[in-house]
């Protein structure tokens, strides 16, 4: 840790002795002062006020007293580094509440791998004597608390962690005091929910008496609290050599930039169990009565850790396998395993693809009821499209073959090998199909294919030949933008007006979707080929709400692909629903970003208010913003897009959750802006089994994305 002598302590204890004078102010004037003025006053009474919390986090997960001294320091350095980005809207305790967990993890990793260089173990900070029943508890609350939204976390943490008062709380994020009581409440009743779900029960009578034997928690040393208070206005300007031990700057290094990515982690379990049975915790900042120890130590291994090596495709591949073994959700599971099946094939890892197909499907097998036969089913296009068509079709023959499950399957493996270019082997495959629609499917994308490797003729045949409504509208809207592309004008427009003859002639009814996603397909490709005003009537014309706005996004996108951005923003206006609309103006900002237009993509976003679309195009801006080097940009833009994709809710279900894809998304995003070696940190650090191996999967696919742009650019060159 950080200097030993007596200034450094004797300055700290002035500083608190002056609290009257800043104990008026908020968090937020206090950082504001230090981040304009580097008022060490105001930083010692930020540590005045958090200390007791984020000392208690470190003790609880490093277990090592010296370890927790380094990560509380470091805790605050990166407080003091990232001042100016925390001012607006942030609360200062919940943001130190996660930092303190993320420093601590990554020390907890480190010393790990030091444990070898360590010529003796230091004294160990044992935990509070607690049952098995308890320490297991812990670990589920830990789990659990990391899955609360954050408009619930940030006032369990004030409150229920720290000790505020709620109308303080209130008063400090700008909500009624209702607001904060009622989503403490049901933080409170979120965790006891999942917890009884998970087979956990403990009477409150039963959390009072072990917190009781076991949660005094020591004060923070006032070394420890004198030397960081010293050494942040220094760190802060990037002047930290000598005001703290080296392998401490490094970790602050390390976690400034991680850090803001994502701050909401759990900390100590037996505070939490406070929580939930309505206590408290005080902070306070006495200075413990002892002499004054190292602020830090130095070793030597963290000097030795290899810098700056890249993470490999293979490796995070194989980590993402790794966790989605822990998945609960059996059909979360199929769908993630399969994926990075997927992805390790297209790294050439044979076995290692084998193997994570193999787990997919065993899994599938052990799914309750007609999921078994779609699982199977998935595993069967996934293994047709990581190039394995003999093993796909074997593990056709595990599916039982109802409601046509079977050829739904091999219909897909029909699909899988037109879109890899081979077609004989799918006019092959779909001869074994004789259900409608699957077979219909199958034809459309023959003849997507056919079409556009200019064999039109093949591509007529193969869609007259289509007996489904739908697949038959696909199929010849394909065959329209193919003859488009080859300047064959009247015949795209011929098709055209065939298609909609088909779409009138389908029936309306209250029970199928087949016309109105048929007049859906129909209006994108009119606004696609320019006619922008017979796309809006198509779109206009579909009586079902959901269809009808997924129209008009269709017509949205297709109008500010073409470069009518005043028309697309005007589309947009058109959609009510809020989620499908973002999602238009989220394309509307992708075109403006191709066309090299970044004011008016930074526009569009304004106009976005929903957390995950916003995180969506945060991080497609910072791809662009990296793609013409302004890497700093870049990465401020992607800390914006996690603080966004923190108010994501959950939306738990058979298609995944919505809060975990939008990580993930961003996290490739990174991969692809070359910015891997951080997404991988992020990625590794994460706990929760669905959103670690979603995360690490991404970046390895951001980085496969990279590398086949670098390669398509230096073959053009």
């Amino acid at each position: 840790m950080a200097e030993t002598s007596s200034g450094a302590v004797l300055r700290y204890l002035r500083h608190t002795a002056r609290k009257d004078s800043t104990r008026l102010l908020t968090d937020t004037q206090l950082l504001e002062r230090f981040a304009v003025h580097r008022e060490e006053a105001a930083f010692a009474a930020l540590m005045q006020r958090h200390g007791q919390l984020v000392w208690s986090v470190c003790r609880h997960i490093l277990h090592n007293e010296h370890d927790a001294e380094d990560a509380f320091q470091a805790t605050f350095l990166v407080l003091a580094r990232r001042a100016s980005s925390i001012l607006k809207g942030e609360s200062v305790g919940s943001w130190l509440y996660g930092a303190a967990y993320r420093v601590a993890v990554r020390l907890k990793q480190a010393a790990h791998r030091r444990e070898r260089y360590e010529r003796q173990a230091a004294p160990a900070v044992e935990p509070p004597s607690m049952g098995l029943a308890l320490r297991e508890l812990q670990v589920l609350l830990d789990e659990e608390v990391q899955r609360l939204p954050a408009k619930y976390r940030t006032p369990f943490v004030l409150c229920c962690l720290e000790g505020r008062s709620r109308k303080e709380v209130a008063d400090e994020l700008g909500w009624k005091d209702g607001t904060v009581s009622s989503r403490i409440a049901q933080a409170r009743r979120r965790l006891q929910l999942r917890l009884a779900r998970r087979g956990v029960t403990l009477s409150a009578a039963m959390c009072a008496v072990a917190i009781g034997r076991g949660t005094a928690a020591s004060a923070v040393p006032s070394a420890l609290a004198g030397a960081t208070a010293s050494a942040a206005p220094l760190v802060a300007v990037g002047q930290g050599d000598g005001a703290v031990p080296a392998h401490v700057l490094a970790l602050t290094d390390r976690m400034v930039y991680p850090m803001l990515i994502t701050m909401w982690k759990v900390t100590t379990p037996v505070i939490l169990l406070l929580a939930l049975v309505g206590g408290g915790l005080v902070a306070s900042l006495t200075p413990a009565a002892e002499q004054p120890r190292p602020i830090a130590r130095s070793f030597e291994p963290e000097k030795k850790e290899p810098q700056k090596i890249p993470p490999r495709e293979a490796d995070l591949l194989k980590q993402a396998a790794e966790a989605a073994q822990a998945i609960d959700n059996r059909n979360s599971k199929v769908w993630v395993l399969l994926s990075i099946a997927e992805a390790q094939a297209r790294t050439k890892d044979k076995d290692a693809s084998a193997k994570s197909f193999s787990d997919a499907i065993e899994v599938a097998k052990g799914v309750d009821g007609f999921e078994k036969e779609h699982r199977l089913r998935d595993a069967v296009a996934a293994q047709a499209r990581a190039g394995d068509v003999k093993r796909a079709k074997e593990t056709a023959e595990l599916i039982m073959d109802n409601l046509g499950t079977r050829d739904n399957a091999l219909s897909r493996v029909a699909i899988a090998q037109s879109r890899a270019g081979d077609l004989a082997g799918a006019e092959d495959t779909i001869a074994s199909v004789s259900t409608d629609p699957w077979k219909g499917e199958a034809l459309r994308e023959l003849a997507d294919a056919q079409a556009k490797a200019g064999r039109l003729k093949e591509a007529t045949k193969t869609a007259a030949g289509i007996d489904d409504d739908l697949s038959r509208v696909v199929a010849l809207l394909a065959l329209a933008r193919a003859h488009r592309s080859a300047k064959d004008d009247n015949t795209a427009t011929m098709l055209l007006q065939n298609v909609r003859k088909i779409v009138e002639s389908i029936e309306e009814n209250e029970q199928s979707d087949t016309r109105p996603v048929a007049t859906c397909a129909l209006a994108k490709a009119l606004a696609e080929a320019g006619n922008v005003k017979g796309a809006r009537e198509m779109a206009g014309a579909i009586k079902k709400e959901f269809w009808k706005a997924r129209a008009f996004v269709d017509v949205a996108v297709a109008q500010a692909m073409a470069w009518d951005f005043k028309g697309a923003v005007e589309t947009t206006e058109t959609i009510e629903d809020e989620s499908l609309k973002e999602e238009a103006l989220n394309g509307v900002l992708v075109a403006h970003l191709r066309a090299g237009d970044l004011k008016e993509a930074l526009k569009t976003l304004e106009a976005m208010k929903r957390p995950y679309w916003r995180a969506e195009s945060l991080a497609v801006i910072a791809k662009a913003q990296a793609k013409a080097g302004g890497s700093t940009e870049s990465r401020k833009t992607f800390e914006k897009a996690f603080a966004e994709a923190e108010g994501v809710q959950e939306m738990e279900g058979v298609f995944g959750n919505a809060a975990n894809a939008c990580y993930a998304h961003i996290i490739g995003a990174m991969a692809e802006a070359g910015q891997d070696r951080d997404a991988a940190d992020w990625a590794s650090l994460q706990t929760e089994p669905m959103r670690k191996a979603q995360s690490l999967l991404y970046v390895a696919q951001g980085m496969a994305l990279r590398k086949e742009t670098e390669k398509r650019a230096a073959e053009k060159k």
